[in-house]
């Protein structure tokens, strides 16, 4: 698990250390810092720059200096700090190899959504998803049988430890009655999804969305996974943008538990989100017993224009689900709203 990530200099940061915990929500308003959180991460894991992203004088802050993105990570009983440092007259990178044990999974608000056909990875030498979710085909073809899902994370109404009945039963919360299913052709390297015999460019956006967060969830903290941890492999972080594009409310509430119980499962999950009904499930889950309060933590990250800089207000949780604060703009957009709507006419 990473315990703490540090930047300093990089992007809208000039000096900003983040207590990350089993599952950490990043808000605020668009162009805050949420994705530059992501982007660090990211970078450290990979140990090099991202692609799509520009060279590195386009990282660093405006106000100048040297960046760095530290992070410490805790393995049994063993922390450490991985850190690189970019010297700022050099346009070139030169990082320091990481041996990084814990490998970052990364799901992009960009999804593909539905698709006639998904390809399959010919290597197979990754078990993610894909930054778009491309892989979810590839995933299922690969851990579908010799994978079971934990007891906190089987779908309502699911009584077997199978990752397609947990798939389609998670589905289901969001379509109800939905049947799941997926084909491949090897020889062709593609593969392709079905929800109720319908392709998914005939059932519309959300179930295509949502379906490599429930895959990756699954597959990750599945029994497989699990014995691969204990034989020294680590269970994948997992990196999400926007968990809630394309679904109704009441599946991002849905979304906020799910997460919730993955976090319980050993998966760190890092979310990115805009919906208060996705923070609003992580908070049921606590007040339900399914995760504890200090398993938790959100950040509430504003842009300061003045001083071209973003800064981030943690937010904690009590047993009860509540938060210590609730700072301005932090998910209150629909309570301003109504106090607007029911305040007498001009």
């Amino acid at each position: 698990m990473i315990n703490n990530i540090h930047m300093q200099n990089f992007k809208c940061f000039t000096d900003v250390s983040l207590s990350l915990r089993p599952i950490t929500i990043l808000a605020g308003l668009n162009s805050s810092g949420k994705s530059t959180v992501l982007q660090a991460i990211r970078m450290w894991s990979k140990g090099d720059l991202l692609s799509g992203h520009g060279p590195e004088k386009e990282l660093r802050s405006s106000l100048g200096g040297t960046y760095s993105i530290g992070v410490t990570c805790e393995n049994g009983e063993c922390s450490n700090i991985l850190d690189f440092q970019n010297p700022v007259e050099e346009d070139t990178v030169s990082l320091k190899t990481l041996q990084i044990k814990q490998p970052v999974h990364f799901i992009s608000a960009s999804r593909l959504g539905p698709q006639t056909y998904l390809p399959l990875r010919v290597d197979r030498t990754d078990d993610h998803v894909g930054d778009n979710g491309e892989y979810v085909v590839e995933i299922l073809r690969s851990y579908l049988i010799k994978s079971g899902v934990p007891e906190k994370l089987r779908a309502k109404n699911v009584k077997v430890a199978g990752l397609r009945d947990n798939i389609e039963g998670w589905l289901r919360e969001l379509s109800p009655g939905v049947q799941f299913q997926y084909h491949y052709t090897v020889e062709a390297d593609i593969g392709r999804t079905e929800f109720s015999n319908h392709r998914p460019t005939n059932v519309g956006f959300g179930l295509s969305y949502v379906l490599p967060i429930i895959v990756s969830v699954l597959s990750i903290a599945s029994d497989e996974m699990k014995r691969m941890k204990s034989q020294g492999t680590f269970l994948p972080i997992l990196l999400i943008e926007n968990p809630e594009s394309h679904l109704h409310p009441k599946g991002q509430t849905m979304m906020g538990r799910f997460l919730a119980y993955a976090a319980s499962c050993g998966v760190q999950c890092i979310i990115e989100t805009h919906s208060e009904h996705v923070f609003n499930g992580i908070r049921l889950a606590i007040k339900e017993g399914s995760l504890t309060a200090d398993s938790a933590i959100g950040y509430f990250f504003e842009y300061n224009f003045s001083k071209e800089m973003s800064t981030a207000q943690p937010i904690f949780f009590d047993k009860h689900g509540m938060c210590d604060c609730w700072p301005n703009n932090f998910f209150d957009e629909s309570e301003k709203t109504l106090l607007e709507l029911i305040s007498p006419c001009q």
